[in-house]
């Protein structure tokens, strides 16, 4: 099998840029990865500090401070979180850990409280793996 036969059959992953994102996702992912900002952001650290172990101890990948792409799973929580601002988040379980499911709940209150507001919209690979940013086939 040749060199281009090969890579046309296993298509690499495409890097989402997180410039590319919403001002609002952009900050978001600043409070997951732990890049918040002195005195306005002071509060949801802690809160998002959990979420963020709680993440990684269940194998969803989140970059260190300062990465300019985005992982999937920190897509993922970004659907998860605008999931959870809507009505009926209590009653929607976003993973098998009760603990993970409660704390993506508690930051989107957060987010709620603080005027940040998530728009829920398909991911950028969800047409790649078929699946929404929150998990759900589409």
């Amino acid at each position: 099998m040749n060199r281009a036969t090969t890579s046309a059959s296993a298509p690499r992953p495409a890097r989402l840029v997180l410039r590319r994102r919403s001002l609002v996702e952009q900050r978001v992912i600043h409070l997951i990865r732990g890049e918040a900002e002195e005195g306005r952001d002071a509060m949801p650290a802690m809160q998002f500090a959990r979420l963020r172990d709680l993440a990684t101890r269940n194998v969803l990948v989140i970059h260190r401070p300062g990465t300019p792409y985005l992982s999937p799973g920190e897509l993922t929580l970004l659907g998860w979180l605008a999931l959870a601002q809507r009505i009926a988040s209590y009653r929607q379980s976003f993973h098998p850990d009760p603990s993970l499911t409660m704390t993506v709940v508690h930051c989107a209150g957060t987010l709620d409280a603080l005027g940040v507001r998530l728009h829920l919209s398909p991911s950028p690979i969800a047409s790649c793996t078929g699946q929404a940013e929150n998990g759900m086939t589409v």
